[in-house]
């Protein structure tokens, strides 16, 4: 509102054009006609989301990790279904397309990187949501740190970054199938567990 504002005070001792102002203010009504429609649909289809996420058993305990929003949380349990369907997360990172595999033929040994098969959406879904998670969940942001700056085989910012969307699915694995909370202090723990392991 205040840069609204601003705008408004700024323009008024400004120098325009003097004529053409009913067309502009005609272009400018169907502008704001325009975002008010767009707004009363994302607000429909947000509370349609939230309606549907609640259906799910345990689905809304995702909203419960620091970064993860309902975007991300129906995307997720939309691609990838019933849960119990899958016997390990591994499955779900196939079928993300985030499962490495090696580039080689014959005798040429070539880079290890991710399949990119499987569900485009799923897995552009969960790059989306460690980046925003990355911005606000201490723990990730630990994982992170961890992952670049590890002696043995460190990884740059993009293999850390697909390193961690496995880890989310694991997480949101353990609490779609099993309906357990997420554990902040568990997962700190579990860091602190794999770095002496590693040490």
């Amino acid at each position: 509102m205040k840069r609204a504002q601003a705008l408004v005070k700024a323009a008024s001792n400004s120098i325009g054009r003097t004529n053409g102002h009913v067309a502009s203010e005609a272009s400018l009504r169907n502008l704001l006609a325009e975002y008010e429609l767009y707004r009363e649909q994302y607000d429909r289809l947000e509370q349609l989301m939230w309606e549907l996420l609640l259906q799910v058993p345990n689905a809304a305990k995702l909203l419960r990790i620091k970064g993860v929003g309902l975007v991300t949380a129906t995307t997720f349990v939309g691609e990838t279904g019933d849960i119990h369907r899958f016997e390990h997360p591994r499955q779900i990172q196939k079928l993300a397309g985030c499962n490495l595999v090696e580039n080689s033929s014959g005798k040429h040994k070539g880079k290890t990187t991710i399949s990119h098969r499987g569900r485009k959406r799923l897995r552009h879904g969960l790059f989306m949501a460690m980046i925003a998670i990355l911005g606000k969940n201490p723990e990730f942001q630990e994982l992170n740190q961890r992952n670049l700056t590890r002696e043995k085989n460190p990884l740059n910012k993009m293999q850390s970054i697909i390193a961690l969307c496995g880890k989310l699915i694991r997480v949101f694995y353990a609490i779609l199938s099993k309906g357990v909370d997420y554990d902040p202090e568990k997962m700190m723990g579990d860091i602190q567990q794999s770095m002496k392991a590693a040490a």
